[in-house]
Protein backbone atom coordinates (compact mmCIF):
# COMPACT_ATOMS: atom_id res chain seq x y z
CA UNK A 1 0.00 0.00 0.00
CA UNK A 2 2.44 2.42 1.14
CA UNK A 3 4.76 1.84 -2.03
CA UNK A 4 2.41 3.26 -3.86
CA UNK A 5 2.88 6.98 -2.32
CA UNK A 6 4.25 8.96 -4.97
CA UNK A 7 7.55 8.15 -6.20
CA UNK A 8 8.69 11.62 -5.39
CA UNK A 9 8.69 10.93 -1.25
CA UNK A 10 11.46 9.77 -0.23
CA UNK A 11 12.24 6.31 0.82
CA UNK A 12 12.83 7.42 4.69
CA UNK A 13 9.55 9.65 4.57
CA UNK A 14 7.60 6.58 3.49
CA UNK A 15 9.14 4.23 6.33
CA UNK A 16 8.00 7.10 8.63
CA UNK A 17 4.38 6.47 7.67
CA UNK A 18 4.10 3.22 7.59
CA UNK A 19 5.51 3.23 10.86
CA UNK A 20 2.52 5.15 11.90
CA UNK A 21 0.16 3.60 10.28
CA UNK A 22 1.22 -0.07 11.56
CA UNK A 23 1.23 1.42 14.91
CA UNK A 24 -2.26 3.01 14.79
CA UNK A 25 -5.26 1.58 17.01
CA UNK A 26 -7.97 1.97 14.56
CA UNK A 27 -7.98 -1.21 11.94
CA UNK A 28 -6.96 0.22 8.77
CA UNK A 29 -7.42 -1.43 5.16
CA UNK A 30 -6.53 -0.09 1.80
CA UNK A 31 -8.91 -1.47 -0.82
CA UNK A 32 -8.61 -1.42 -4.78
CA UNK A 33 -11.18 0.10 -6.64
CA UNK A 34 -12.75 -3.45 -7.10
CA UNK A 35 -13.45 -3.75 -2.94
CA UNK A 36 -10.68 -5.87 -2.78
CA UNK A 37 -7.62 -5.84 0.23
CA UNK A 38 -4.58 -4.02 -0.53
CA UNK A 39 -3.74 -4.07 3.23
CA UNK A 40 -4.48 -4.37 6.60
CA UNK A 41 -2.48 -2.81 9.08
CA UNK A 42 -1.42 -4.97 12.59
CA UNK A 43 -4.72 -3.77 14.60
CA UNK A 44 -6.62 -5.10 11.37
CA UNK A 45 -4.72 -7.99 11.48
CA UNK A 46 -5.09 -8.42 15.31
CA UNK A 47 -9.26 -7.98 14.75
CA UNK A 48 -9.53 -10.40 12.43
CA UNK A 49 -7.78 -13.05 13.98
CA UNK A 50 -7.29 -15.95 11.37
CA UNK A 51 -9.64 -14.34 9.26
CA UNK A 52 -6.66 -11.74 8.90
CA UNK A 53 -4.51 -14.06 8.02
CA UNK A 54 -6.90 -15.43 4.93
CA UNK A 55 -7.56 -11.90 4.14
CA UNK A 56 -4.46 -11.51 1.81
CA UNK A 57 -4.05 -9.27 -1.00
CA UNK A 58 -7.13 -9.79 -3.45
CA UNK A 59 -9.78 -10.95 -0.47
CA UNK A 60 -13.27 -9.33 -1.33
CA UNK A 61 -13.45 -6.91 2.08
CA UNK A 62 -17.30 -7.13 1.86
CA UNK A 63 -16.83 -10.99 2.72
CA UNK A 64 -15.10 -9.96 5.96
CA UNK A 65 -18.45 -7.98 7.80
CA UNK A 66 -21.19 -10.42 9.03
CA UNK A 67 -24.40 -10.98 6.53
CA UNK A 68 -26.39 -8.22 8.86
CA UNK A 69 -23.48 -5.75 8.11
CA UNK A 70 -22.63 -6.53 3.73
CA UNK A 71 -25.36 -4.33 2.27
CA UNK A 72 -23.99 -1.18 4.30
CA UNK A 73 -20.19 -2.26 3.21
CA UNK A 74 -21.71 -2.46 -0.39
CA UNK A 75 -22.99 1.12 0.07
CA UNK A 76 -20.03 2.50 0.89
CA UNK A 77 -18.06 0.87 -2.12
CA UNK A 78 -20.42 2.24 -4.19
CA UNK A 79 -20.30 5.65 -3.01
CA UNK A 80 -16.70 5.72 -3.24
CA UNK A 81 -16.88 4.75 -7.10
CA UNK A 82 -19.23 7.54 -7.28
CA UNK A 83 -17.06 10.16 -6.03
CA UNK A 84 -18.51 10.31 -2.49
CA UNK A 85 -17.14 9.09 1.15
CA UNK A 86 -18.91 7.45 3.46
CA UNK A 87 -19.52 5.94 6.94
CA UNK A 88 -21.51 3.87 9.01
CA UNK A 89 -22.04 2.12 12.58
CA UNK A 90 -21.54 -1.95 11.93
CA UNK A 91 -22.35 -4.33 15.11
CA UNK A 92 -20.53 -6.92 14.93
CA UNK A 93 -18.94 -10.00 17.53
CA UNK A 94 -15.26 -9.78 18.41
CA UNK A 95 -13.24 -12.74 18.30
CA UNK A 96 -14.27 -13.09 22.13
CA UNK A 97 -17.59 -13.92 20.91
CA UNK A 98 -18.60 -9.95 22.44
CA UNK A 99 -21.00 -7.56 20.74
CA UNK A 100 -19.45 -4.44 19.31
CA UNK A 101 -19.69 -1.12 17.73
CA UNK A 102 -17.47 -0.27 15.32
CA UNK A 103 -17.55 3.38 13.46
CA UNK A 104 -16.72 2.93 9.69
CA UNK A 105 -15.27 6.18 7.74
CA UNK A 106 -14.33 4.73 3.85
CA UNK A 107 -12.89 7.54 2.04
CA UNK A 108 -11.37 7.68 -1.88
CA UNK A 109 -7.91 7.61 -2.12
CA UNK A 110 -7.36 10.15 -5.96
CA UNK A 111 -4.45 9.92 -7.70
CA UNK A 112 -3.19 13.44 -9.51
CA UNK A 113 -5.70 13.53 -12.08
CA UNK A 114 -8.83 12.36 -9.85
CA UNK A 115 -9.24 8.79 -10.55
CA UNK A 116 -10.00 6.53 -8.26
CA UNK A 117 -6.61 5.16 -7.19
CA UNK A 118 -7.85 2.89 -3.53
CA UNK A 119 -10.57 2.97 -0.86
CA UNK A 120 -9.06 4.14 2.35
CA UNK A 121 -10.95 2.04 5.24
CA UNK A 122 -10.58 3.31 9.13
CA UNK A 123 -12.62 1.35 11.75
CA UNK A 124 -12.41 2.61 15.26
CA UNK A 125 -14.20 0.69 18.27
CA UNK A 126 -17.16 3.10 19.47
CA UNK A 127 -19.07 0.61 22.30
CA UNK A 128 -18.11 1.92 25.22
CA UNK A 129 -19.52 5.32 23.71
CA UNK A 130 -22.59 3.81 21.96
CA UNK A 131 -23.71 1.56 25.37
CA UNK A 132 -23.76 4.47 27.85
CA UNK A 133 -26.42 6.43 28.81
CA UNK A 134 -26.83 9.43 26.39
CA UNK A 135 -26.17 11.92 29.12
CA UNK A 136 -23.18 10.20 29.76
CA UNK A 137 -22.45 10.29 26.18
CA UNK A 138 -22.93 13.52 25.94
CA UNK A 139 -20.39 14.35 28.54
CA UNK A 140 -17.88 12.21 26.97
CA UNK A 141 -18.47 14.11 23.41
CA UNK A 142 -18.20 17.38 25.16
CA UNK A 143 -15.10 16.93 27.18
CA UNK A 144 -13.37 15.31 24.32
CA UNK A 145 -14.26 18.04 21.02
CA UNK A 146 -15.43 20.80 22.67
CA UNK A 147 -13.40 21.03 26.59
CA UNK A 148 -14.91 21.06 29.83
CA UNK A 149 -16.54 23.68 30.16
Amino acid sequence: MLANVSQHVPEHVRQVLAGIVESRSEAIHVLNSFGEIEYLNRYARHLLGEHGVMAGKGTGWIALFPRSAQLEAENALLACLMGRDYRFICKSRDRQRESRYWDISVRRIENPLGTLENILVVIREVTDILDRPIGTAFDHHRAVHIGRA
